[in-house]
């Protein structure tokens, strides 16, 4: 067996609302290892995430599970669509866990992001959807419940051109909405036109593009 792999060391940032920012490194720098401790689907095995006056590593799974469902939109690299349902129910997933039953009010949030996105809600299985229409519903899907933070693991990775842009102007946008927005990408154009720029490599924090030197904490990140 084995001994226990490190895939973050000496890692510590701050994140304001109001801020769009992208961490880049190579496939298997911790990119997405990172977020997922941001997101509290990971818990860090030293060091702290604080949310707020909330540090999630002292929350149980299901306190930190609905801490995510209330703060958190998250827009996955792979969609994670339900390929057998429809765009609307896709868009509505997140409501089932906190109703039984989906408001009218929710319903229409749901078609107005799908309009938005310039996605029919009524167009069968997801399946059959290009991969640009899946990546916006899957946006979509993130903003249903009106996150004060959004995470992005590669938003833009299985999209054309067009649409890629659509994602980078939406994520410009979310922060200029006062949201916090998180993305990690390979994508230089999302660089770009974001406000702060991380460079990760083999773990560790080898960058910060501002130029303003980033606090250190062993194998921790702040929020």
């Amino acid at each position: 067996m084995g001994g226990e792999i490190q895939a973050l060391q000496s890692v510590s940032l701050q994140f304001e609302p109001g801020n769009f920012y992208t961490i880049i490194g190579p496939s298997g720098s911790g990119k997405t290892t990172l977020l997922h401790i941001i997101a509290a689907i990971l818990k860090p095995s030293s060091g702290d995430v604080h949310v707020g006056d909330v540090e999630l590593g002292k929350l149980n799974e299901g306190r930190r599970d609905a801490w995510r469902r209330q703060n958190c939109g998250l827009i996955f690299q792979d969609f994670r669509l339900i390929e057998e349902l429809g765009p609307l129910a896709n868009v509505l997933v997140p409501s089932w866990f906190t109703s039984m039953v989906t408001k009218p009010a929710m319903r229409s949030r749901a078609e107005a992001l799908l309009s938005h996105f310039k996605v029919p809600s009524r167009s069968g299985p997801v399946a059959a959807l290009s991969r640009g229409q899946q990546q916006r519903i899957a946006m979509a899907r993130a903003l249903l419940l009106e996150p004060e933070i959004i995470l992005a693991d590669e938003p833009t990775a299985s999209v054309d051109k067009a649409n890629a842009e659509l994602i980078i102007e939406e994520m410009h946008n979310l922060a200029r909405q006062r949201k916090t927005v998180i993305c990690v990408s390979h994508d230089e154009r999302v660089a770009r036109r974001a406000d702060h720029v991380f460079e990760i490599e083999d773990g560790r924090l080898v960058r910060d593009r501002d130029e303003a030197a980033p606090r250190v904490a062993a194998e921790g990140v702040s929020s």
